[in-house]
This record gives structure tokens, C-alpha cells and sequence, in this order.
């Protein structure tokens, strides 16, 4: 009975979590579009920081973003943080504001 009841557990944050991620890629499209429509190129390159560092099948370091981007290391964190920013607003809205 306790094996069960954990069993139904896992698959209960199974279901979580497949919808919170679904969820996170679809604000991670939808910022895309946002920046790949804004008029600031720095815009689409915070996207592709973000993406670079944390969700390519091969993460970068902020240093070998830098290298590869000829960025200071100062631009590649700030771009993070914008961007970091950006997402949590689009995944929990104004809550984060606050």
C-alpha cells in the first residue's frame, strides 16, 4: 500500500512537471519572437546568452560566451540577469514584480 501510494505520487509530479515545462518553452518562444522582433540587436543576443548558457544540449561557460561573442564577461552576465528577468516575468507574470 505505501509502494502504491508513492508510485502515485511520482506519477502525479510527472504530470507537474511536464506542464510547468511546457509552460517554460512556451514563454522561452515567446520571448524569442519578442526579441527577434525588437529593434535592438542586444535583445536577440541576451536570447541566445540565455540559451547558450543554460538550455543547449552543450551549455557554455559566461567565459566561453564571451569568447565566442568577443563580449566583456561584465555584458555577458548583465545580458543573463536581463534576460533571466525577462523569462520570469513571462512564465509568473507581475507577481515577480513585486
Amino acid at each position: 500500500q505505501h509502494s502504491e501510494a508513492v508510485i502515485e505520487s511520482i506519477k502525479k509530479n510527472a504530470v507537474k512537471t511536464k506542464i510547468i515545462m511546457a509552460q517554460v518553452d512556451a514563454m522561452l518562444s515567446v520571448y524569442q519572437k519578442l526579441c527577434q522582433d525588437s529593434s535592438d540587436p542586444a535583445d536577440m543576443r541576451k536570447y541566445d546568452t540565455l540559451v547558450f548558457r543554460y538550455i543547449s544540449d552543450t551549455p557554455m561557460t559566461c567565459k566561453e560566451i564571451a569568447e565566442v561573442n568577443h563580449l566583456e564577461i561584465r555584458t555577458v552576465y548583465r545580458d543573463l540577469e536581463e534576460a533571466i528577468q525577462k523569462m520570469e516575468c513571462l512564465i509568473f507574470g507581475l507577481d515577480v514584480m513585486e
